[in-house]
């Protein structure tokens, strides 16, 4: 875990993240997530839709965003992202 920062800038591909929870704690999280090199935010959770949309924007994350409503779209809709 000894300078995990630096480690995760030498990958050749992001660590790909998904948010659970999009109040203000997931909203803080995932803005700070942004700022790590090496991790990257894919997907968020949360009852309101429209709040997650709100999340994955303040985060910066810049991607197209898919609203989806199964497991299933929401594979697809990451691994379009690869």
């Amino acid at each position: 875990m000894l300078n995990l920062p630096a480690r995760l800038a030498e990958r050749d591909r992001p660590v790909r993240v998904g948010l659970v929870g999009a109040g203000l704690f997931g909203t803080k999280f995932a803005d700070q997530l942004e700022r790590v090199d090496g991790m990257t935010l894919v997907a968020v959770a949360d009852l309101d839709p429209e709040r997650a949309r709100a999340t994955y924007d303040e985060a910066g994350v810049g991607d197209p965003i898919a609203e989806v409503d199964t497991v299933a779209a929401a594979d697809l809709a990451i691994d379009g992202d690869e």
